[in-house]
């Protein structure tokens, strides 16, 4: 996705923030502070944090939309998933 404009994103640089122009309009990418990346696994949400921390919530599976949507997806975490669901840390 990044490399048409040149850049190219590693999982160590995912808490940076990008700002680059195309050639009509100022760009900002900006990645998740808190969540570090998400991934069903059978009904379950395995969530990992950016500090390294990985949990596993019980039942979360759906969620996952919603939290590839929202537009704070820290926020979203605290609000919708860490309350609702039993985890494991995993």
């Amino acid at each position: 996705m990044f490399r048409r404009y040149g850049l190219s994103l590693t999982k160590k640089q995912t808490n940076l923030i990008f700002i680059f122009f195309n050639k009509t309009k100022k760009v900002l990418i900006m990645a998740s502070t808190l969540i570090a990346n998400s991934e069903v696994v059978g009904n379950d949400l395995k969530v990992t944090l950016t500090n390294g921390k990985s949990y596993t919530y019980n039942g979360a599976a759906g969620e996952k939309t919603g939290l590839d949507g929202a537009g704070s997806k820290g926020q979203y975490y605290n609000q919708f998933i860490k309350p609702k669901y039993t985890h494991s840390k995993s």
